[in-house]
């Protein structure tokens, strides 16, 4: 995991859940928008080319990490 996820920059790879599923999956840092009161990304996938979105705080370097943000997240 970055120290700092703000590290993350167009054109990075890592790993989130996507929004309503289970699976962590890879994705390329497409956008990143750091200056709103909840910052997010914007990704595509890189098995299916989907474009997602998901806030910075749940990327991570490995699918176990993205899986581990996102269920602290959810119990929230």
């Amino acid at each position: 995991m970055k120290k700092d996820n703000s590290s993350y920059k167009v054109g990075d790879f890592a790993w989130f859940v996507p929004t309503g599923g289970k699976r962590a999956v890879k994705g390329e840092i497409v956008t990143i928008n750091m200056e709103t009161d909840i910052p997010y990304a914007c990704l595509l996938e890189q098995v299916d080319g989907k474009y997602r979105t998901t806030m910075v705080s749940l990327l991570g370097d490995t699918s176990a990490e993205a899986k581990i943000l996102h269920s602290s997240f959810v119990e929230k």
